[in-house]
């Protein structure tokens, strides 16, 4: 287990996960854009990662040192994840974020859940 400082209040990690078999699981926990657990997680197989707000309140995920949904899908993209769960989302939104476009073909699979979501292991 390797834990990260990432970007929200005083002494906050996210966390890498590499199992025997070399694969890796992320988590983000609550952060702003982290460079360094991008890098700590290449590869990741899976990535748990906040998305507080939608792409629109950009500058207020900033503020709040948290991520919107672009940021963490580009986070994941970066990380060259196989998948990637979001979570984590605003209580402003009665609903899920809408889907993702992935015109390029770059975004991993994507999944969005809600507390008490169980997500069996890719691996």
């Amino acid at each position: 287990i390797l834990s990260v400082r990432v970007f929200h209040c005083y002494d906050s990690y996210g966390l890498v996960l590499t199992l025997q078999s070399g694969k890796k699981l992320v988590y983000s926990g609550d952060t702003k854009l982290c460079n360094d657990l991008v890098l700590a997680g290449l590869g990741a197989e899976l990535v748990v990662h906040e998305a507080t707000f939608d792409d629109s309140m950009e500058e207020d995920a900033m503020k709040k040192k948290h991520s919107t949904v672009g940021q963490a899908l580009d986070i994941a993209r970066r990380m060259r994840a196989r998948q990637v769960v979001l979570t984590h989302f605003s209580q402003r939104y009665p609903s899920l974020p809408p889907p993702v476009s992935d015109s390029d073909n770059s975004t991993p699979n994507v999944l969005c859940v809600y507390d008490g979501f169980v997500h069996p292991m890719p691996f």
